[in-house]
């Protein structure tokens, strides 16, 4: 997955709350099978947690037991200018 490319992936505007589905492109992510989606999973956040991925934050689990990040670009750049 790592090697095939960013252009594969939509970009999140800035502030966006998202879950890591919402990165792939139509039924790319639920072509996946299920268990690679769940490992996949497990590591982007742990790679979040760990700040490894510059710009975004791990909100909650929502209902459907997803993970909600938020990417926040440049939000301390926003807040120097106020």
């Amino acid at each position: 997955m790592a090697g095939e490319g960013g252009s594969r992936y939509q970009c999140t505007s800035t502030f966006k709350k998202f879950e890591l589905r919402n990165l792939f492109q139509g039924c790319e992510w639920e072509g996946l099978p299920k268990g690679d989606r769940i490992t996949f999973g497990k590591f982007f956040k742990a790679e979040v947690l760990g700040g490894r991925v510059e710009n975004v934050m791990f909100l909650d689990r929502a209902k459907n037991n997803h993970s909600k990040y938020q990417k926040i670009g440049e939000m301390q750049n926003e807040a120097t200018h106020l």
